[in-house]
């Protein structure tokens, strides 16, 4: 049985402010806002942003997996296949993740008082693309649509690759302003969300 069209609002609307409020806790201002308020908790930031976007992570899958599926297709060749590219995703995903330091992308390096590393990372996955944790999330989503293809799982793909192309940008105008003329020229020569093609 289909999902009303209400149910699929509300969930494609979940992930929406899901990412919407991704985005602008990431956003400098934001973030140099709190630092103010927080002063020397500030370290505590990236920890609590981190854990926090985790955990909000939980409601839009549930709504996107709630219920019987009303699957729009059943065809075992698809199905493998689409598990063969999530599984690629992760695999994306987990090459581009080996590529920065994991203690610091969670926050713990910052708990610590370590020194933040502001190395721009053009190495490994992301000599084939600016974006591979975008690339394994594209590869994810669209082998789970293929391996489960629910009116809600195409509404969350939709919002997804909506995101991943305003969130990548959004990201660049901070790794230009980090970056400068390095970055820009990076950006010249490696394609963004997809090797070789976007």
């Amino acid at each position: 049985m289909a999902p009303s069209t209400s149910s699929l609002l509300i969930t494609m609307a979940a992930w929406g402010g899901y990412f919407i409020l991704h985005s602008v806790f990431a956003a400098e201002g934001i973030k140099q806002s709190c630092a103010k308020l927080m002063g020397a908790y500030f370290k505590y930031y990236r920890l609590i942003y981190s854990t926090l976007f985790i955990l909000l992570l939980l409601p839009p899958v549930w709504l996107t997996f709630r219920g019987t599926p009303d699957f729009l297709f059943q065809h075992t060749g698809l199905r493998i296949a689409g598990i063969g590219i999530l599984l690629m995703g992760i695999g994306v995903l987990g090459w581009a993740g080996a590529h920065f330091d994991q203690g610091e992308f969670m926050g713990i390096s910052q708990i610590r008082n370590r020194p933040v590393s502001n190395r721009l990372i053009i190495d490994g996955p992301y000599r084939l693309v600016r974006h591979p944790l975008y690339f394994g999330t594209i590869l994810l989503f669209k082998g789970l649509f293929l391996a489960y293809p629910t009116t809600l799982v195409l509404g969350t793909t939709g919002v997804v690759f909506l995101y991943l192309i305003i969130g990548s940008r959004l990201e660049e105008r901070k790794l230009l302003a980090m970056y400068g003329p390095a970055y820009a020229d990076y950006m010249r020569t490696v394609k963004g969300l997809i090797p070789y093609l976007f």
